[in-house]
């Protein structure tokens, strides 16, 4: 039998010094019969009873209203989500057509540049001036210098003393636009 004096310790013990389990015995498992009887399960009727039979009871199967508003919101979400794959792959190549655009008018206007910058070659407007329209360069008989004696002078003007009235402001005006129309 068990010594229940050696299993009883004041304190842990570790290592090899811990006591051995597997020699304690242990009691037998008593079977209980259940006096509820479980859906679907059915006793053995004892001696000198008649078996009653009882249908298996059926649960209620229901869906709750959370469960199919959260699968509707699941779906709703998973329509939005390919529309906007299906989206993102229209601009996606509607971006490649226009970066092949770009590419290509990039290399067009480097053409053009080329071709504009050959239009302005100063040596060969000089060589068509001289051979084809007949120009010469000037020589020193054909260069006049202008000078002129009378010194720069600047003129302030000041307006009237009296000012004149409202009457000489209005045909003032009338003046300055008459002379303007001619």
């Amino acid at each position: 039998m068990a010594r229940p004096d050696k299993y009883q310790y004041a304190r842990p013990v570790y290592g090899s010094a811990a006591p051995d389990f597997a020699a304690v015995p242990m009691p037998e498992p008593r079977y209980v019969e259940p006096d509820v009887e479980l859906p679907g399960i059915h006793a053995q009727p004892k001696r000198g009873e008649r078996a009653r039979v009882r249908p298996a009871v059926r649960t209620k199967q229901a869906v709750a209203p959370m469960a199919i508003l959260g699968y509707l919101l699941v779906g709703v979400l998973m329509v939005f989500a390919l529309l906007s794959q299906i989206r993102l792959s229209g601009i996606s190549d509607e971006s490649a057509k226009l970066q092949a655009q770009l590419n290509t008018l990039q290399t067009e206007h480097a053409r053009l540049l080329v071709n504009y910058e050959n239009t302005f070659n100063f040596t060969e407007i000089e060589t068509y001036a001289v051979n084809v329209l007949g120009m010469q360069e000037p020589q020193q008989g054909q260069i006049f210098y202008l000078q002129t004696s009378a010194p720069d002078k600047t003129v302030i003007l000041t307006p009237p003393e009296d000012g004149g009235g409202l009457l000489n402001r209005i045909s003032d005006a009338f003046s300055s636009l008459g002379e303007y129309l001619k």
